[in-house]
This record gives C-alpha cells, sequence and structure tokens, in this order.
C-alpha cells in the first residue's frame, strides 16, 4: 500500500543528511511513495467557509466582482488586487476567473 503524502506538509523542508528538498529526497528514497497535491479552496469555498456565507450570497458577491473587474478591463485598469478589494484574498485567486 502506497503511503500518502501532502505537498503542503513537505514544502519548505530540507533533509537533515544533504539539504535537498525534502519532497525531491523523498522519492528517491521512496520511489513508490505518492504525492497529492493539495487543491487550493476556490473563492466561493472559501466565502462559505471563512465568512460563513451561503452559497448564493457567495455568488452574488462574485457576479458583483466580475462584473465590476471586466468594467475595469473595458477602462484599461488591469485590477490585480480585485480579489483583495472584494474577498480579502491575495491576487493569486484571480486566475480561477482567467
Amino acid at each position: 500500500m502506497k503511503k500518502s503524502y501532502s505537498h503542503d506538509s513537505l514544502a519548505d523542508r530540507k533533509c537533515k543528511d544533504c539539504g535537498k528538498q525534502l519532497k525531491n529526497n523523498l522519492l528517491q528514497k521512496h520511489p513508490d511513495a505518492e504525492l497529492q497535491l493539495k487543491k487550493r479552496e476556490s473563492v466561493k469555498e472559501v466565502l462559505m467557509r471563512r465568512d460563513g456565507m451561503t452559497a448564493k450570497e457567495a455568488d452574488k458577491l462574485i457576479d458583483a466582482m466580475l462584473e465590476d473587474f471586466h468594467h475595469r478591463i473595458d477602462s484599461g485598469e488591469m485590477p490585480f488586487d480585485i480579489c483583495e478589494e472584494y474577498f480579502g484574498l491575495e491576487p493569486d485567486y484571480l486566475e480561477e476567473f482567467m
């Protein structure tokens, strides 16, 4: 049976012996190990979990953000910080809407 390792649990950890990233070293020493990448929560999931919104409330806020986003793009602006403005989330979450 393969042992599962979370990507997040191995991130930024180095082998005490060789100094290599632990996930790479782990795969070399245990080629049958299975690494599982954790999927980032969607904006909707974050809003529902963190802010206690219903699915409908989260969808409404996301729709408002998308409308504002497209308006800003049409005006020549590139609103990289729109996820922070609307959701308090880092700009990486904007990729979800591209």
